[in-house]
């Protein structure tokens, strides 16, 4: 997961987006975004940590995305335009580590498993991966 957040920050910087990475916020409290200032908050002690690196590029999907004021993290919001869309940039952006990285990517389910994508968001996967073949 190291390599993956670490490539998670070079790719916010390269699109000039500031980071503010910490280990201080509670289990409980999302990460989040502000589209305004294009800052993300990424709660580096999530209480579910394999969802860290999703999160993470959710954040970065949702000031991609030109979605302004706050976004905070939250696997609830399913059929919200806004939330629609930073999971769709997500998964791109986790697609694009990937590729990068010459990862193979078999499958939508195991694609969740491996990126911490929980898998009510499986669809938007299916959808990705069906784009780039």
């Amino acid at each position: 997961m190291d390599d993956l957040i670490t490539w998670l920050v070079k790719y916010a910087w390269s699109h000039k987006i500031g980071l503010i990475m910490t280990h201080l916020l509670s289990p409980n409290t999302p990460s989040q975004s502000d589209g305004d200032n294009k800052l993300a908050i990424i709660n580096m002690e999530w209480k579910n940590h394999n969802e860290i690196p999703f999160s993470f590029a959710h954040e970065l999907g949702h000031i991609l995305c030109g979605h302004s004021g706050i976004n905070k993290y939250s696997i609830a919001t399913v059929g919200i335009q806004e939330e629609n869309e930073a999971n769709s940039a997500a998964i791109s952006i986790l697609l694009e580590y990937c590729r990068q990285n010459d990862i193979k990517v078999n499958n939508s389910v195991s694609f969740c498993e491996q990126f911490g994508i929980p898998f009510k968001f499986e669809y938007l996967v299916a959808l990705k991966l069906k784009e780039i073949i």
